[in-house]
């Protein structure tokens, strides 16, 4: 299994942050650079060069064509079936990679397009420091795209029933999983995913889910393996931490990947306004009574409910997206029981 980190003038935070809090082997590391300055494109290829870490320089810089660029390199190599693509600010468990190597082992796997992980994000999750990483803790399972649940994220700030997240501690399938870490099914990738630079990084993740259930491929996520998201340490290297609209107003779009052309590129290929739930109430999340206040005004002007409409609903009646849209309720959408016998095999 390869690990693929895209960079674009953040090697101080590959060097600082990413290599140090994940324990990956070096040699199955593959930094892409996704745009970098010269000065930056050399200061990166030193450290993949002391590392040992591959070092590619892709044709296009947009996600979905960085992803495909790594998988052709990986082709020409070896026979690697899984990929797994990590942001900068992000890090698995120690000893997560050694776990994920024996539970894909199988041909169970092979049939699903993405696999996502338990996601630790605070403050929409509660802290890393504050888990057991032995017990199940219900995280940012996945993005709920579809379904007709008035959420916009699978998670503690927006489920509170205890029996209901209880359910969530299984293999359940999700419409698009939490793309901070993510598994890619290289053999579907090649075969069902058609790579846009209309998507240059913001929803990328999720184009690919939405074609994968056009294909009737499930995309899943693993309750027993935890991601740790950490945008705050950005700060440390005079990064942006915020939205890609943010860097609008502070950074030169060429310097960090801004584009948010894939909002019209969405709704003409899908049919539907990615960002419709954006529309509904904000949750509460763990980040101080100020910005608590500052929501609870901020949802006077919100809706409770949004829907996709019926021309959408016909439009995918004959597949997985179809069947997600119909979904109604916080419970997983469906649970491969089959999972259980992979844990107590491995872990």
């Amino acid at each position: 299994m390869h690990i693929l980190v895209s960079s674009r003038n953040n090697y101080e935070m590959l060097e600082g942050f990413f290599l140090k809090k994940n324990d990956f082997p070096s040699k199955n590391i593959i930094n892409v650079d996704a745009g970098s300055t010269e000065q930056n494109l050399s200061y990166g290829k030193k450290i993949c060069d002391r590392e040992g870490i591959t070092f590619l320089k892709t044709q296009q810089t947009g996600l979905q064509s960085v992803v495909k660029e790594t998988i052709q390199h990986i082709r020409r190599e070896n026979n690697s079936k899984w990929l797994l693509y990590l942001h900068t600010d992000a890090y698995l468990l120690p000893n997560t990679y050694n776990r994920l190597v024996h539970v894909l082992d199988n041909k169970f796997f092979a049939q699903f397009g993405l696999i996502g992980f338990n996601t630790i994000f605070w403050p929409h999750t509660i802290k890393l420091n504050q888990i057991n990483p032995n017990d199940f803790y219900f995280g940012l399972m996945g993005k709920s795209l579809l379904s007709n649940n008035n959420l916009s994220v699978y998670g503690p700030h927006t489920i509170k029933n205890a029996s209901i997240k209880k359910s969530w501690n299984n293999l359940v399938a999700v419409e698009a999983v939490m793309d901070i870490g993510i598994l890619i099914n290289i053999d579907y990738f090649d075969k069902f995913i058609f790579t846009s630079e209309s998507f240059p990084f913001v929803c990328a993740f999720d184009d690919i889910a939405m074609q994968f259930l056009n294909k009737n491929i499930f995309n899943v996520t693993l309750p027993d393996f935890y991601c740790v998201h950490d945008p705050w340490i950005k700060k440390e290297y005079n990064m942006p931490v915020s939205s890609p609209k943010e860097l609008r107003k502070k950074f030169n779009r060429k310097f960090y990947n801004d584009d948010l052309k894939y909002v019209d590129e969405w709704k003409n290929k899908w049919k539907f306004d990615r960002q419709y739930k954006n529309l509904l109430k904000k949750p509460i999340v763990n980040n101080g009574l100020l910005k608590n206040i500052y929501t609870h005004i901020s949802n006077l002007s919100r809706l409770s409910s949004v829907h996709l409409d019926n021309d959408v609903k016909n439009y995918y009646n004959n597949n997985l997206i179809g069947k997600f849209i119909e979904h109604s309720n916080l419970m997983p959408f469906h649970i491969f029981s089959e999972y259980e016998q992979f844990t107590k095999k491995y872990i």
